[in-house]
């Protein structure tokens, strides 16, 4: 999956479309599954936990996707929104041609 593709998806996740987040979730999926040890042992209620935070985390996320028509640059901001402290925070900006 390109940047590109990545960025859509990240998009419609964010618009709450269920295959999206599935779909997101599915990529990082040996990740979760990496990080849902405790004690040495594989924890279900801990993956459920990363999983769901993922998902409210995903909910946060605003993209705002730019490209630049001059230099021939493509760039990407997402942010993260928090609702009750109306802050808001850049988690990433890439660039690429």
């Amino acid at each position: 999956m390109n940047d590109d593709e990545f960025v859509f998806l990240l998009q419609k996740a964010t618009q709450n479309d269920k295959s999206a987040i599935y779909e997101i979730i599915k990529l990082y999926e040996k990740l979760i599954i990496k990080n849902s040890f405790v004690n040495g042992k594989f924890d279900e209620d801990c993956k459920a936990y990363i999983e769901s935070n993922l998902i409210n985390a995903i909910r946060k996320f605003k993209i705002i996707w730019k490209k630049c028509q001059v230099l021939g640059f493509s760039f990407v901001f997402i942010y993260r929104t928090d609702k009750k402290t109306r802050d808001s925070r850049t988690l990433t900006n890439t660039f690429y041609n």
